[in-house]
């Protein structure tokens, strides 16, 4: 078995709605702020979105091998400043609103 664990941080952004989580496209569940989850899946290769209403993250591809976790962040709004482009966000940069990343 195979598992991608996903930490969302805590944030003030977007703090009483949940991000959905989407592996090969198909939605495995939501997380919300602070929370960490883990997700099943088979031994490979995968793409893993994170999602809010019509913004996400970019994909992230990963290679998952047997008995092995790979862990990722999730978060929204980084810095006060990206507050203030949130237009910005909300059209053309919706696809990076929020943040995927893997942990090393």
């Amino acid at each position: 078995m195979a598992t991608i664990r996903i930490k969302r941080t805590n944030e003030y952004s977007n703090l009483f709605r949940d991000y959905k989580i989407f592996i090969d496209g198909q939605q495995v569940g939501t997380i919300a702020t602070g929370e960490t989850k883990d997700f099943s899946t088979t031994v490979g290769e995968h793409t893993v979105t994170a999602k809010i209403d019509w913004c996400s993250s970019p994909d992230v591809s990963i290679d998952v091998k047997e008995n092995q976790t790979v862990n990722l962040n999730v978060c929204g709004l980084k810095t006060p400043i990206e507050f203030l482009v949130h237009i910005y966000y909300l059209t053309k940069g919706r696809n990076r609103y929020l943040t995927l990343e893997a942990v090393h």
